[in-house]
């Protein structure tokens, strides 16, 4: 869990590039924010001021007993800068578009957006909505749903009519963004999400020690076999992906394309395999290879 004042050094990364000065966005208002940038016996000197608003993929659990330090469980703590920089890390685990827009987030978000000038803003937003929008659909529609390729056309084409309301909350913080005081011409970049594996994969506390459930697969294990599952999944992504892409292009942001980054899992793959840590999020090798693809594309 972040601390109040949770940072992470600057520091040349060889060959690479600089490692942001990371600044706990969630738990710091706008006045600790300042104070922390002009705390020069403690801050880095840096030239790029980068803000991070998403899901667990800019900010997963770290399983206790893992070798690997806290930031190298998601894409931020991979991300490498040309110049010195500090980023402000808005993101949390469990995120979605609809919940920032609904709730209080946004309104937090643009308190920093009317502050602060940015030189990137970055997010990581829709997996979650897309996930949770599945599986309310499955659950309503259970005593409906049999095994079958009809049943699954009926899941993706109840999927692709979410994906407009979906667009309509990256809308709503889009705008939120372009009518700040300081960030209304600022490159925004969001990524799109690799294939996942609807699989017996869940959340790990401990390496290869997970407690719980899954999140898509105990849903639809009683009505799907695993390859429709996996089709099921490819569908989605691949549906969302072109939806997210020509969403970026129409509104001038920036489309990152993470589609076959990873190597996907197999549905035998019942822990942290490879370049994947649970059934929804990558290892922090995969989160390394999404970090590198995501870095190339900073301004």
């Amino acid at each position: 869990m972040k601390s109040k004042l949770e940072i992470q050094t600057t520091r040349r990364v060889p060959a690479d590039g600089f490692l942001p000065y990371r600044i706990d966005g969630t738990r710091n208002s706008v006045q600790d924010i300042s104070g922390i940038l002009y705390d020069t016996r403690n801050t880095p000197d840096y030239e790029y001021l980068i803000f991070a608003e998403g899901d667990s993929w800019f900010d997963l659990f770290t399983p206790f007993g893992s070798k690997s330090d806290s930031s190298s469980h998601n894409i931020l703590g991979h991300l490498r800068t040309k110049n010195p920089s500090v980023l402000i890390d808005a993101s949390k685990i469990g995120a979605t578009a609809k919940g920032i827009v609904d709730g209080s987030d946004l309104k937090n978000d643009a308190f920093v957006w009317d502050n602060f000038k940015f030189h990137a803003i970055l997010l990581s937003l829709g997996g979650n909505d897309i996930k949770n929008n599945l599986i309310k659909f499955v659950s309503d529609q259970s005593s409906a749903v049999t095994s079958g390729e009809p049943e699954v056309k009926t899941l993706i084409d109840a999927q692709k009519a979410f994906y407009a309301e979906l667009m309509s909350y990256l809308d709503e913080i889009l705008h939120s963004i372009r009518k700040s005081n300081k960030n209304s011409d600022t490159p925004v970049l969001i990524h799109g999400y690799d294939y996942i594996t609807p699989r017996p994969a869940p959340p790990e506390l401990v390496p290869r020690g997970g407690i719980g459930e899954s999140w898509i697969y105990p849903k639809l294990k009683n009505d799907f076999t695993p390859i429709e599952m996996r089709d099921l999944a490819t569908t989605m992504l691949d549906e969302y992906n072109k939806e997210l892409k020509q969403w970026t292009q129409n509104n001038d942001v920036v489309y990152i394309n993470f589609l076959n980054t990873l190597t996907r899992a197999a549905f035998e793959d019942k822990y942290w395999v490879g370049d994947w840590q649970d059934e929804i999020h990558p290892s922090p090798d995969g989160f390394e290879k999404l970090g590198r693809a995501m870095s190339k594309l900073l301004p």
